[in-house]
């Protein structure tokens, strides 16, 4: 199995689909955010946090990013979905947090809470015009809160809830959804079930650009068969791999620096890790260069490979690493401006088990 160096990858995905594409969800905190574990799903592994206010008053944003956020903004399709919603993303959102779970087919599943300021009536108008454009939103009411069911190409849907004026929460099954009603009306409270993540999510600090905690819990894939109509679901988690524990943060000014911490389960399977990793880079940037020769747009990229930092020192592994504002450019130009032939190339350390 190939142990995908998620965390890490997954701290600027979130970063930038925050910033590039807040269309999917509705915005929200207040001048006193709730805490980043209210909502939560009990059975959350790994959670990501991203601070939007300093990342669009940095200067890696002004000069890197906002040309491109602003020309996604202005296209016809996402401008009529904005004005039915009455939403004006880049002023409304301030917080977004990731929650991993098991996943409803025993892979990894996202959870999504978009904090800031909206009008809940504009949202509901704004989704049922949605819906009657594409009829693929279905409306439905949990307790007294609006949601909506959204079909994704035939299959399982996902679930939006517009919680209160500051709080909209994406999940992949509509039990998430009543649980964080629940939790919202304080009826219940957030238990993980994953040992020690609250305790690493204490040092999360809510005022950086992006923190993240994680869990040996943490699902990262899986898998399902169904033999003879027995269906068996297996689902992967960090510990799986000897990790216990993932940190990360970034901090965004004129420049992005970022720092991502693998704590393994003893010494001897941090030594493997660090190899594996090393190998992983390593392959990253071989790839990188290659696929650099003909898209230019992705040098920058490269570059901040070639930089990252890797140290190991007993059950710790560290990388760190910083980029300029043209790496974020790149990258949203690359995954997010239709430019890109084939993927960003991904870090994937050898097979491990």
């Amino acid at each position: 199995m190939k142990l995908y160096i998620q965390s890490a990858l997954l701290a600027v995905a979130v970063a930038v689909l925050a910033v590039a594409l807040p269309v999917q969800a509705a915005p929200a905190p207040t001048d006193e955010p709730a805490k980043i574990d209210k909502y939560l799903p009990d059975e959350t592994g790994g959670v990501f946090g991203v601070n939007l206010k300093p990342i669009r008053e940095s200067k890696a944003y002004t000069k890197g990013l906002e040309k491109s956020v602003n020309d996604l903004l202005k296209m016809d399709e996402v401008q009529s979905i904005l004005k039915d919603a009455g939403l004006d993303p880049l002023k409304d959102i301030e917080r977004v947090i990731l929650a991993i779970t098991p996943g409803r087919e025993g892979m990894s599943g996202p959870f999504l809470v978009v904090e800031g300021r909206f009008d809940p009536d504009k949202l509901v108008a704004g989704a049922e015009a949605l819906g009657k454009k594409y009829g693929n939103v279905k409306a439905i009411e949990i307790g007294k809160v609006k949601a909506f069911e959204i079909g994704l190409g035939g299959g399982p849907g996902s679930f939006v809830a517009i919680l209160n004026k500051n709080t909209v929460i994406l999940a992949e099954t509509k039990e998430e959804i009543e649980q964080a009603v629940e939790k919202g009306t304080g009826k219940k409270k957030t238990e993980f079930k994953a040992k020690g993540l609250a305790k690493l999510m204490e040092k999360m600090d809510a005022k950086e650009a992006f923190t993240a905690a994680c869990a040996g819990e943490m699902a990262f894939g899986g898998s399902v068969m169904n033999a003879g109509g027995v269906v068996t679901r297996k689902v992967n988690t960090l510990a799986d791999e000897g990790i216990e524990s993932v940190t990360g943060s970034f901090t965004v000014t004129d420049v992005i620096k970022g720092k991502v911490v693998f704590t393994a389960k003893d010494a001897e399977v941090a030594k493997k890790l660090s190899a594996q990793f090393e190998a992983g880079m390593a392959q990253a940037i071989k790839e990188g260069t290659r696929e650099a020769a003909t898209r230019k747009e992705l040098e920058p990229v490269v570059e901040v490979l070639k930089g990252v930092k890797m140290s190991s020192k007993e059950q710790a592994i560290t990388f760190e690493g910083q980029g300029g504002p043209e790496t974020i450019e790149a990258l949203v130009k690359a995954i997010f401006m239709g430019r890109a032939s084939a993927p960003v190339p991904v870090p994937l350390p050898p097979a491990g088990k």
